[in-house]
């Protein structure tokens, strides 16, 4: 039962780190325009939405490997991915206020149906 909770961590350090990187995007320079690869990189680099990002990722990776160490991966894969998708969807509109079509919407519920019959039917 506990690997189920590291999955759920897994799921949430991945949106996390998902949003943050998002969110750290949007403070770098533009890429196309500047000519300064060490201004680039220094901004890579003392990004806080950036870092939290990615230690968020490796959060979720070592969650993974735990997961993946017991738990069937044609069972697992598809919940974590469906869920993080479904996540990040309704995060973006949250925090960054981006919207969502009703075909979109009509999807992340088709995926819901699809997370329950395969957790329910193991």
């Amino acid at each position: 039962m506990i690997y189920y909770l590291f999955l759920v961590v897994d799921i949430l350090c991945a949106i996390l780190g998902n949003m943050l990187i998002k969110k750290g995007a949007s403070h770098l320079p533009n890429f196309e325009t500047s000519k300064n690869w060490q201004e680039v990189a220094l901004s890579v680099s003392t990004n806080w939405y950036l870092i939290i990002g990615l230690f968020s990722y490796g959060i979720s990776f070592i969650m993974w490997a735990l997961v993946l160490s017991k738990l069937k991966l044609h069972i697992a894969y598809p919940i974590a991915t469906s869920l993080v998708i479904t996540g990040i969807s309704i995060g973006s509109v949250i925090i960054f206020k981006e919207t969502l079509t009703l075909l979109q919407i009509v999807g992340i519920v088709i995926i819901m149906i699809g997370i329950g019959l395969l957790f329910f039917n193991q």
